[in-house]
């Protein structure tokens, strides 16, 4: 698969008409609430077996990605997506991706068999999970359905704070060797006379900086009108290796705001280089 850089920018489900087509939803955590960003207000089920959440889209859209972002989903969890050419899930059923795992299963390379069940994710020891479903080729669809299932889920309820569905932007050329990931938080160390050092223990998020490097003449407005949308205060789904498998392509994928607007600066006869500051939200 290829692993170039994957921009989902314009989150179409914000704009969608969601319901509940199957399931019981906590008032106070709606299912409206996959539409807003903040991370205190989830959306939460009680059930635990085909949850059936529906989605028509305001227009006909181009799609390519899915994302179900910050849920509790456990690793023995089964979700199904399902792409329709009409409204409110009706004439032509485009896509079906089938039952497949909404936790991608540890690789063996990174299966340590003495400490960890046959059954184990890289995000096993992760304070935040996530699915993401990539198509393999772009489809035209004015709604969709998502279907899920968690019958032996341990807390007894579904958790999922934020949807994104959209078509997602691929550069020409991948970003440049010289990326860093890492992390960022707001804990802080002090020493004791004794010698000891404490800190408290607070969150951590990952701070991502990479440099699109040759951009071209097609490329560039498309990242200009995309920044121009986010600005600073949208949130947006950045994968930067997706297809890798393992927990180097779940690292490097999360929901993520900028931290400054880049410029574009033009280093040669249209070609033009940006620099990329994102922190995971």
């Amino acid at each position: 698969m290829n692993k170039k850089l994957r921009m989902l920018i314009l989150n179409e489900a914000d704009n969608a008409e969601l319901s509940l087509a199957n399931g019981v939803e906590l008032a106070t955590l709606p299912l409206s609430n996959l539409q807003r960003y903040s991370n205190s207000h989830s959306f939460r089920s009680t059930t635990l077996s085909n949850l059936v959440i529906a989605g028509n889209l305001a227009d006909i859209q181009l799609l390519t990605a899915l994302v179900l972002w910050r849920h509790n989903l456990s690793n023995a969890a089964t979700w199904k997506l399902e792409l329709f050419d009409g409204p409110h899930q009706s004439g032509e059923r485009l896509y079906d991706s089938g039952n497949i795992n909404v936790i991608p299963q540890i690789t063996l390379n990174e299966w340590n068999w003495q400490t960890q069940p046959i059954i184990a994710s890289s995000m096993d020891s992760w304070s935040t999970r996530f699915t993401q479903h990539w198509l393999k080729e772009a489809l035209f669809a004015k709604s969709f359905r998502i279907t899920i299932d968690d019958p032996t889920n341990p807390d007894g309820f579904i958790d999922i704070t934020r949807l994104y569905c959209g078509h997602h932007f691929e550069p020409t050329f991948n970003f440049s060797y010289g990326h860093e990931l890492g992390f960022g938080t707001h804990a802080s160390s002090e020493r004791t006379d004794a010698g000891s050092i404490f800190s408290q223990a607070l969150p951590t998020w990952r701070v991502a900086q990479f440099e699109l490097s040759y951009i071209d003449e097609q490329d560039r407005p498309r990242l200009m009108n995309a920044l121009r949308h986010v600005g600073l205060h949208r949130d947006w789904f950045i994968s930067m290796f997706p297809g890798e498998g393992g927990q180097k392509e779940s690292e490097y994928a999360f929901a993520c705001k900028l931290t400054e607007l880049p410029p574009a600066t033009a280093s040669h006869f249209n070609r033009y280089q940006m620099n990329f500051n994102v922190e995971e939200c």
